[in-house]
């Protein structure tokens, strides 16, 4: 057997490989594209997370549960996190066993990354104020209530920005409120720990670091959406998710002027 031969079986073999442990690891849930690509990508975040940013989870059963009870109540999952890095999103998706639809700020997009949104399906909505700015707003909202109602799962960072102080949260938006009270999702809030806080988000990116994260247990606001009427009005929503969120990060920083480009 000639040495090109061996070389083009190992190819083969390893081709097999990786495709066989991408299969093991595609994520659950409604997604638009090819299965094998979503697997493939997921795979890469996942060893890109191991070793950029050496992640650890703690909690992890509690993802696994929320997503079986959501798929035994037939329900959505909503999956909430602080926000201390730009990167935060990439690590919280690798270590989910279903595929999170992230919404994002609009005037955070970088062109350099425009092929990687569509391929994540982001849900990019606009903060700010403008002739178009609520009409945008309410699609994107319209969207992730579409993705929650054919039973997939959204992500949000309630902050709506990323908060560097160590040990502070952001005050909450409005928008996890008003979603949570209109489609009634099983939610699953995660605690981003330790991250790569870096001056600009993108810079996250492509610095190592020792991030952690902490999966907490679902919470459940209300009756599913065949039900008259939500449990509790987005505000209140609002105010007992952040109210658990100064507990377990630390307490409010005041509100921040809204950020005008990249952060």
């Amino acid at each position: 057997m000639t040495t090109l031969a061996v070389i083009l079986i190992a190819l083969w073999l390893a081709l097999i490989l990786i495709a066989w442990t991408a299969r093991a690891v595609t994520p659950q849930g409604p997604y638009a594209g090819d299965r094998l690509a979503v697997s493939l990508a997921q795979l890469s975040t996942k060893v890109y997370a191991r070793l950029v940013h050496r992640l650890k989870i703690d909690g992890l059963h509690h993802a696994d549960a929320a997503w079986a009870a959501a798929q035994a109540t037939k329900r959505p999952l909503l999956l909430i996190s602080n926000h201390k890095a730009g990167v935060d999103g990439a690590l919280i998706s690798a270590a989910m066993p279903m595929f999170v639809r992230w919404m994002m700020a609009a005037d955070m997009k970088h062109d350099t990354f425009e092929h990687a949104y569509r391929f994540a399906q982001v849900i990019f909505v606009c903060r700010e104020n403008g002739p178009d700015g609520p009409s945008r707003d309410m699609a994107g909202v319209r969207a992730a209530l579409r993705h929650l109602a054919a039973g997939g799962c959204v992500g949000i960072f309630p902050e709506g920005r990323l908060c560097r102080h160590p040990g502070q949260i952001y005050p909450f938006q409005p928008g996890a409120g008003l979603l949570i009270s209109r489609a009634r999702p099983i939610v699953l809030p995660i605690v981003v720990r330790t991250a790569s806080i870096q001056p600009t988000a993108y810079a996250s990116l492509y610095r190592l670091s020792n991030s952690r994260l902490e999966v907490m247990p679902a919470i459940d606001f209300g009756a599913p959406a065949s039900a008259p009427a939500p449990a509790l009005r987005p505000a209140q929503i609002v105010r007992d998710l952040q109210a658990r969120y100064e507990q377990w990060v630390g307490p409010v920083n005041p509100e921040p002027p809204l950020p005008t480009g990249k952060d």
